[in-house]
């Protein structure tokens, strides 16, 4: 079945992959949990054909692990996963950003600034316990990111990029059963948009790999690793 979303063609399979992601993505369904197959079918209001067609193309993103005869699952969450994920990003994101630097115009210095405000006023608004607020903030964050490399006009890595930010936006989950201070958070954008605006290339090179490992170091600090699924 074929639908018309904002002008959009999409498919069921279209439909139940974006809603899957999103609730892969916040937690909907723990890690290590089985994705049955008629329960998916009954919360996305399709049949088992597009559910199918979903789940095999999440899986090939990563959002999603497969056993022989048992199924689809969520994967599972580790340290050396995400650390992986880290690792990939570091390397993908310092090197892209590294070349929009060196090629970026004024489009593409107006784009951060505009994402920099976006991502500072759903800051200011965030509330981890209200889904919508967090959402919004999750999707303002990550379109910061997203700007940051844009003008390395490269679409490869762009969609590098956007399969790794959705796979690290897992473990954000983690983050919010700790205190964290949100206010340095966000310092620590404005300081690297700044820095990438001033054209310090190895400085704002250095910032991003270290803010990427960002997640990782506060799990590591506060131990939640046994409490992770």
């Amino acid at each position: 079945m074929i639908r018309t979303i904002g002008g959009f063609v999409t498919t069921l399979a279209d439909n139940v992959e974006l809603a899957l992601r999103a609730d892969l993505v916040n937690g909907i369904h723990p890690p290590g949990g089985r994705l049955q197959m008629e329960k998916l079918a009954e919360r996305y209001g399709a049949g088992m054909s597009p559910v199918r067609e979903a789940l095999s193309r999440l899986y090939a993103e990563g959002l999603v692990s497969l056993e022989s005869n048992k199924g689809f699952r969520v994967p599972a969450l580790s340290r050396e996963d995400l650390a992986d994920i880290a690792f990939a990003r570091a390397a993908i994101e310092t090197a892209a950003l590294r070349r929009a630097m060196e090629r970026g115009d004024i489009a593409w210095e107006s784009s951060l600034v505009s994402a920099l405000h976006v991502y500072r006023q759903t800051s200011r608004n965030l509330d981890t316990s209200d889904p919508a607020r967090l959402q919004a903030w999750q999707a303002a964050h990550d379109g910061l990111h997203r700007a940051l490399i844009s003008g390395s006009g490269s679409p490869r890595i762009e969609k590098m990029q956007e399969r790794l930010l959705v796979q690290h936006s897992r473990y954000r989950q983690l983050l919010y059963r700790i205190p964290i201070d949100f206010d340095v958070h966000e310092r620590e954008h404005v300081d690297l948009v700044e820095t990438v605006l001033a054209r310090d290339i190895d400085a704002a090179v250095s910032m991003m790999a270290s803010h990427i490992s960002i997640t990782l170091d506060v799990l590591d600090q506060w131990g939640i690793w046994k409490e992770a699924g």
